[in-house]
């Protein structure tokens, strides 16, 4: 399949000046818990990493994503507190778009995902996060796209253990490899983590975990050259001391 040149210049020109704002408060560890930034055809899409508006979104132009950081970067004491409720006022007063219930949906995983890439966590592997619902073609949507040592990596997240998501991550990889050029374009510009080439891609299915559902799952990965990672339901430890 090939991709449409036009969408391909509009996300990338946009990438690039999504790069631009965003290299004025990378150093934020804090920001970086709350959001991160994904360049569209049509603008730059706010994303909230926060557990009570997981992957919610607000799109912007480049002049409004400056000011609408600002804003962000001013309150984010407020929105890392403990009372979610005040995290999703503020959200809302900045026309974040909202969720109509609070229950546990792949966004939340994928929002931990991107937020646990982002912090480093060691379980990543020093896989640097890159890339959220990335589309080029308007048809197929990559979760999550990381980049470490010249790998490209695709994950595919799912609520639930399928093999559709293993088929889903294989046709994945094949369509970056057919277009390499193309997604290279785009993610050369942009802003969290810029990948400058790749000499293979690796796709990455993650399921939650069941101990009486690995084998097959394991054996159907291995055939088409796919990693396997479970999640799995646990209190997340952050030691101050």
């Amino acid at each position: 399949m090939n991709i449409n040149q036009i969408t391909v210049d509009k996300i990338a020109a946009n990438a690039e000046k999504a790069k631009i704002v965003w290299n004025l408060y990378s150093h934020d560890e804090k920001l970086k818990e709350i959001l991160h930034l994904r360049p569209t055809k049509s603008g730059i899409t706010i994303v909230s990493t926060l557990p009570c508006a997981p992957m919610r979104g607000l799109e912007v132009n480049d002049i409004e994503l400056a000011e609408t950081l600002r804003i962000i970067a001013a309150k984010k004491a407020t929105l890392l507190s403990a009372n979610p409720e005040n995290a999703k006022e503020i959200l809302k007063n900045m026309k974040f778009k909202g969720r109509k219930n609070d229950g546990f949906r792949e966004e939340n995983a994928q929002a931990m995902f991107i937020k646990g890439m982002i912090l480093k966590q060691e379980i990543y592997e020093g896989i640097h996060f890159v890339a959220s619902e990335l589309t080029l073609d308007g048809d197929n949507r990559f979760d999550v796209l990381g980049y470490k040592d010249d790998v490209l990596y695709i994950f595919e997240l799912k609520k639930d253990r399928t093999f559709d998501c293993i088929k889903q991550v294989s046709d994945y990889v094949n369509l970056v490899k057919q277009n390499n050029a193309a997604f290279l374009n785009v993610l050369s510009q942009y802003p969290h983590f810029s990948v400058s080439g790749f000499s293979s891609v690796q796709g990455v299915a993650v399921m939650k975990y069941a101990a009486n559902a690995t084998e097959k799952l394991a054996e159907e990965a291995k055939e088409k050259g796919i990693r396997l990672w479970y999640y799995e339901e646990s209190i997340s430890i952050r030691k101050m001391q």
